[in-house]
This record gives structure tokens, C-alpha cells and sequence, in this order.
């Protein structure tokens, strides 16, 4: 038979195992509650972003809280070049030019895309996510410098050289 000090430890013992354990479940239980208020938070600025107009403050507010302003040309330089890109391979190899039409909805956000080509007007020819990725890029740096515009004529052309070129040529 235990003396009553033994008892009392293994007692002891038995309920600080079980307060570890609530600890530890208690610890767990908030670093879920953590991940899912952060997962929530993430959601809601997700949610934010899919309206331009609140995008564009918000991209206005951290470029220049960090004090890098770039004007509409300097930011609409590198997603033209992702455009021409995308739309590159977009098109079947034997095309050796294209046009990529964009337009804007009269209210709203959205553009709609039509890709073409003189040389094969049957052809047809869908818009990639790369695409789609470049023109939301474009029409938000639109939105962010205040820049409305109808249409884009977005051309590519393949030169003798095999490098492609590129225009855009815009309707305000």
C-alpha cells in the first residue's frame, strides 16, 4: 500500500498531466483561432481587390508611402512587354502578325478580348490567362493614373529577324 505522500504525488502528478494537456490543447486552440482570423483577414483584402477602384488607392497609398511614384509609361512599359509575351504564344507559330483588340465595357470593370489576324481571318485563336493577367495589369494601371480609354489596339508584328515588335495604340 502507497503511503499517503505517494498518493498525493501520483494525484499530483495525474492532474499536472492533465493541465499540460489542457494548456496544450488551450496553446493549439488559439494558434487555429490565429490562422483562421489571419485567413479571414486575407479574404477581406482579397475581396477588396477585385474592385479597381479600390485596388488603385490601395496601390496608390503603398507606392507612395514608400515614395516610388512611376508615371502611366514607366509602369505600362514592362506589362506591354508581358502582353507582347503572352500574346506570342497565344497565336499558332505559323502567324506572323496579330491584333489583340480590347474593350471597355460603358460601365464597369472587365475588357473585352478579340484576337486576330489579317493574314489568317479564319483562324481562331482564345485569350491565354497570360492574357488575361497583362490586360487586368493594364487596366488597373490605367485606373491608378487616371486614364480612361475606350479601346487598345495591341499589335505584334515578327520581323525578318525573327524578333517580335510591338504597338499599342489607344482610343480615349
Amino acid at each position: 500500500m502507497p503511503s499517503p505522500s505517494q498518493e498525493r504525488g501520483r494525484v499530483l502528478g495525474r492532474c499536472l498531466g492533465q493541465a499540460i494537456g489542457t494548456v496544450a490543447h488551450l496553446a493549439a486552440s488559439v494558434h487555429l483561432l490565429a490562422r483562421t482570423r489571419h485567413r479571414l483577414k486575407c479574404r477581406q483584402i482579397h475581396a477588396r481587390f477585385k474592385n479597381p477602384v479600390v485596388a488603385a488607392k490601395f496601390n496608390k497609398q503603398v507606392t507612395e508611402g514608400f515614395g516610388v511614384a512611376q508615371s502611366l509609361q514607366d509602369e505600362q512599359t514592362p506589362i506591354f512587354q508581358r502582353l507582347a509575351h503572352a500574346l506570342v504564344e497565344a497565336t499558332p507559330e505559323w502567324w506572323s502578325s496579330a491584333t489583340l483588340e480590347l474593350t471597355a465595357p460603358a460601365s464597369g470593370s472587365g475588357l473585352a478580348h478579340a484576337i486576330s489576324s489579317a493574314e489568317y481571318p479564319r483562324d481562331v485563336v482564345v485569350s491565354t490567362d497570360e492574357v488575361f493577367e497583362a490586360t487586368r495589369a493594364l487596366e488597373l494601371a490605367s485606373v491608378r493614373h487616371g486614364d480612361s480609354w475606350r479601346r487598345c489596339l495591341f499589335h505584334i508584328v515578327r520581323e525578318p529577324s525573327g524578333a517580335w515588335r510591338f504597338t499599342a495604340d489607344f482610343e480615349r
